[in-house]
């Protein structure tokens, strides 16, 4: 897909995106959420294989850039 890197990994899924997680929070970013879609398609009776979102970011460097764009203004 344009614009996506993917980056193979030797760890499994969830030791994975738990270093992820560790290296967002190294960096004093903060982390807004982790969303685990195969454990929400489990929920529904579905099957997925291991896939995870981590929402993250800086309040100090992005809310300048969300002022900055006037949707609607």
């Amino acid at each position: 897909m344009e614009g996506l890197t993917t980056i193979p990994s030797n760890f499994g899924p969830k030791e994975t995106m738990d270093r992820v997680e560790a290296e967002i929070r190294a960096r004093k970013l903060t982390i807004f959420a982790r969303i685990d879609h195969a454990a929400g398609a489990k929920d529904e009776g579905l099957d997925l294989r291991p896939t995870e979102l981590i929402i993250f970011g800086n309040a100090r460097g992005g809310t300048p850039l969300m002022q900055a764009t006037h949707y609607g203004d």
